[in-house]
């Protein structure tokens, strides 16, 4: 998989557009409040970047998924000991 850079440096130090963003304009519709059980029920695949949530959480929710790729962004949150 080509690694496509999305902001170059022009020869005058400047920043460049390489390439377009899509930008999405919604509009909210309302809140609702569920637990975090309701939250991810119906779903049985997980793709998640987090920098917060602690191994304990993020185990206990594996249990609601056959399959799933979490990229953690702090590694504090992380034993070395699993």
């Amino acid at each position: 998989m080509e690694n496509l850079p999305l902001f170059e440096t022009a020869h005058d130090g400047s920043l460049a557009m390489e390439r377009s963003l899509d930008v999405v304009q919604l509009e909210f519709n309302g809140a609702h409040t569920l637990s975090w059980q309701e939250l991810f029920s119906g779903f049985d695949t997980l793709h998640a970047i987090t920098y917060s949530s602690g191994i304990d959480f993020i185990y206990r929710l594996l249990a609601f998924f056959a399959r799933a790729e979490i990229i953690f962004g702090c590694d504090e949150v992380i034993s070395y000991s699993l």
